[in-house]
């Protein structure tokens, strides 16, 4: 490989490896995990769009992928690389976009979810499946994702207590708010008014709740854009499952959980060395969070 520095990634410390810290560092750890997969032959590889593809495990359903170019005779040439985490939270999508980013051989998947009542915008995981999909077919409606989340830090909340009737008030209140998104999506005045007086409603009921109560005794769950980039979200959501894991090369202690985000199912992983609070079925998770999606294109 020619000599070169690669830009550290921000979320690898996500999946146990925040001893890394510099660019030097970095580039001999990604050289020893090309050499390894290449005299493994770990690499992936299609001859007609010249792409390689290196997914190394560093623990269970995490670890880095690099993406670059292979030849087939031990020569790897890297363009970047990301961590991952492998997700089987299901999340299904009547209708999808996959769009290329500007700056490199990477993709970005654009959907309408009606729960969120927003536009959202993930990262591609499953680069190598998409090529060989869109050889077949353009058109991608009809498709389940499975949403995966690194995190840099984040806290553990209480949990706000609900009775069952309140519980139900909350199920049918969501059905019906998403009838409306749906509904004015598809050019319904009435629905459109409907959905701006009961946002005004409750903006008017939390500016009032907020001046003697704590805000997150209100706001049960959140989903919203982070930042400037587009496929980082600030996330409040409720713990349904959590385990510890191992980083085999570092090993440092990674967090799993399993997240419910406004009716959003998707998993997180964060570095326990950067949790704040003990995680517990019930309780809440809050954090800045990068989203990536694996598509089932079958």
């Amino acid at each position: 490989m020619p000599k070169e520095d690669y830009f550290m990634h921000l979320f690898l410390k996500s999946i146990g490896f925040s001893g890394i810290t510099n660019s030097s560092q970095e580039t001999r750890f990604i050289r020893q995990v090309i050499k390894d997969a290449v005299a493994s032959a770990q690499v992936k590889y299609n001859e007609e769009a010249g792409l390689g593809v290196i997914n190394a495990s560093f623990g269970k359903d995490f670890g880095i992928c690099i993406k670059g170019s292979y030849n087939g005779s031990n020569k790897f040439h890297m363009e970047y690389y990301y961590p991952y985490l492998l997700s089987d939270c299901v999340c299904n999508i009547e209708e999808l976009t996959i769009e290329r980013h500007a700056d490199k051989d990477s993709y970005a998947i654009v959907c309408d979810e009606v729960k969120a009542g927003v536009t959202l915008i993930f990262y591609l995981q499953n680069i190598f499946d998409y090529y060989n999909y869109k050889t077949k077919s353009e058109s991608i409606c009809g498709r389940s994702i499975f949403l995966s989340g690194l995190c840099t830090s984040g806290k553990i909340l209480l949990p706000i207590v609900k009775n069952d009737q309140q519980i139900q008030k909350i199920k049918k209140d969501a059905l019906v708010r998403n009838n409306l998104i749906a509904a004015a999506r598809n050019g319904d005045e009435e629905a459109m008014e409907n959905l701006t007086i009961d946002d005004l409603d409750t903006y008017s009921q939390i500016s009032r709740r907020v001046m003697r109560e704590d805000i997150y005794s209100i706001v049960d769950s959140t989903f919203m854009p982070y930042g400037v980039e587009c496929d980082q979200y600030s996330v409040i959501g409720e713990i349904l499952d959590y385990s510890y894991e191992t980083n085999t090369h570092t090993g440092e202690k990674v967090c799993l959980m399993v997240l419910d985000c406004n009716d959003i199912i998707l998993k997180a992983a964060v570095n326990t060395k950067d949790l704040t609070g003990e995680p517990e079925v019930g309780r809440r998770f809050k954090g800045a969070m990068w989203i990536s999606a694996q598509v089932n294109f079958d």
